[in-house]
């Protein structure tokens, strides 16, 4: 188990004179921040930690909380030519390397209740398939939903059914069951996708300038706009059932789905070198984000 190169606070405002002049390829990086609420509002971050410190120039993306002192993430180290996914411990500061899959790259690890992952494996011809992965060492990857070889992400709605984001053109949500039974419901969409009950979130990008957060109801089959996006933004977090989590830039912004008003600022995070926010993940007053360098 590696120890961690966590990066407080007071070293967090030197990360904009690397995104400067670092001489890497694009790369993103993990910050954690504790979630300060009053009633029902968020009002501020607090406690922020770079989580892939000892990472900086390389990829270190689409964070899963896997309990509530773990996370999951998707990491390409800077001398690797593939991603694996590793286990980010948030107290202990260490990270475990759950995969190591020579030829592919996995994506998009997704935890399950039987101590797996679900995620999306790469071939080196392109093929993105769905596949199941054991959490320790004691089991066997296996393959789900042969015939799906264009996924990009997923995301889990019951035990036997999951809804698919398929790359294509347009791309496209898919409502498939283990079973192989499948219906197409939105074309068009972001690649954001979070349950909530029983129904999904996700992002239609009607047209180039507006974009809109949906509720898809699998009952009546029909889809509802929540609210637009903000601007140019298609990655969004459930914080609870009651509020989500959208961010544009290097600021971070609320939206309150019982008592809708629009976004509202919750901070700007640009003070701490991090200014082009993407992925996030939320649980129990815990906030993970993808900043993009």
């Amino acid at each position: 188990m590696k120890q961690l190169c966590y990066i407080p606070f007071a070293y967090l405002v030197s990360l904009a004179s690397f995104h400067l002049h670092a001489q890497q390829p694009p790369a993103t990086a993990l910050f954690s921040f504790d979630v300060v609420m009053r009633g029902d509002s968020i009002i501020a971050l607090d406690h922020p930690e770079c989580l892939s410190g000892d990472n900086l120039a390389s990829y270190n993306n689409q964070p899963a909380f896997l309990n509530d002192l773990e996370i999951l993430a998707s990491v390409q180290k800077e001398d690797a030519n593939q991603t694996d996914i590793y286990a980010f411990n948030l107290r202990t500061h260490t990270r475990r390397q759950l995969t190591d899959t020579k030829n592919f790259r996995e994506y998009s690890p997704t935890p399950l209740p039987d101590r797996t992952m679900s995620l999306i494996r790469q071939d080196t011809a392109g093929k993105q398939q769905l596949w199941i992965y054991p959490l320790e060492a004691d089991g066997k990857p296996k393959q789900l939903l042969s015939g799906f070889d264009a996924i990009g992400y997923h995301c889990w709605m019951t035990d036997s059914s999951l809804v698919l984001f398929e790359v294509g053109n347009p791309n496209v949500l898919q409502w498939v069951h283990l079973d192989g039974s499948k219906s197409t419901f939105a074309s068009d969409a972001g690649r954001c996708l979070q349950k909530l009950d029983n129904t999904l979130l996700y992002v239609h990008k009607f047209s180039d300038q507006y974009w809109f957060i949906k509720r898809y109801d699998p009952v009546d089959r029909r889809a509802q706009i929540v609210t637009e996006t903000l601007s140019g933004s298609e990655d969004f977090v459930l914080a609870g059932k009651q509020r989500l989590v959208m961010a544009k830039g290097s600021s971070i912004y609320q939206f309150n789905l019982s008592h809708p008003s629009g976004w509202h600022l919750i901070q700007d995070l640009a003070p701490y070198g991090i200014t082009h926010i993407t992925r996030l993940a939320y649980r129990n007053d815990k906030l993970i984000l993808v900043d993009n360098q």
